[in-house]
């Protein structure tokens, strides 16, 4: 899967870098996730509860993302 480019902090208007911010943390977590999944067989038990975590994570991120440009379009008009 493709990984989305983070957001240049310098670019986006200061009252959203709390979002951006929290949207990068979310990014490493979910990087990290899929490093401890590739170390695990596929059929573990971890490996399952990491790939659930992984997809409410990365449901997370698309959320906030969505968020943040919609903050940033009704900011910008």
């Amino acid at each position: 899967m493709r990984r989305a480019r983070p957001i240049p902090v310098a670019t986006v208007p200061l009252l959203v870098w709390d979002d951006v911010h929290r949207i990068e943390q979310l990014m490493a977590e979910r990087a990290a996730l899929i490093d401890r999944m590739a170390r695990l067989p596929r059929q573990s038990h971890r490996h399952v509860l990491l790939a659930a975590r992984l997809r409410a994570l990365t449901a997370e991120i698309l959320a906030a993302e969505l968020t943040l440009g919609r903050d940033i379009i009704l900011r910008r008009l």
